[in-house]
């Protein structure tokens, strides 16, 4: 079994990082909120094996948790010395849609590859990952024969509320239609 929580990198980080007292409050919900998510899910479904793409220095809320539950955790995040060997230019999303695939394909593949490299087929899995690489590890991993259960939550209201009152802060109160 395999759950894949698809989100916003910010949604991860421990530390909060706004500066107004009124999103700061927000997004302390919102990662609260998260906090409980993911140990819902660690705790409920006996989960071994949390990967995570994140900076390797990045303090995280599921990194907090796989301490805290004695859960493998290696990092998911394919190194700039692997990017380089595996043909990944450094501003890649500056050259389009069709590269930005592409390189995509190539870095889920090498998560998934780092996912069976320190676990195994039987265990219980949580993958937290940028939303934009659902797809793509549920393809993959469902090639290893995983049942998967996926959640964007990048469309969930509880995280959209930080980046509407973000937006409000800089642009204003929206008109009502």
């Amino acid at each position: 079994m395999v759950f894949v929580l698809g989100c916003d990198h910010y949604l991860q980080e421990c530390d909060l990082t706004e500066s107004n007292e009124e999103v700061c409050k927000i997004e302390r919900r919102t990662k609260g909120r998260f906090y409980e998510l993911v140990k819902e899910i660690v705790s409920g479904e006996e989960i071994q094996f949390i990967g995570e793409e994140c900076k390797p220095s990045q303090k995280t809320i599921p990194r907090a948790l796989a301490t805290e539950f004695k859960a493998t955790m290696p990092k998911l995040i394919c190194p700039f010395e692997e990017r380089q060997k595996r043909g990944i230019e450094r501003n890649y999303q500056a050259l389009g849609e069709q590269e930005r695939n592409r390189v995509y394909a190539i870095r889920e593949e090498y998560m998934v590859e780092r996912i069976y490299s320190e676990s195994t087929l039987g265990m219980h899995k949580l993958i937290v990952c940028g939303a934009d690489h659902i797809k793509g590890l549920q393809a993959r991993l469902a090639e290893h024969g995983e049942t998967l259960t996926a959640r964007d939550l990048t469309k969930e209201d509880w995280v959209l509320e930080i980046y509407r009152r973000k937006e409000e802060q800089l642009l204003g109160p929206r008109a009502k239609s």
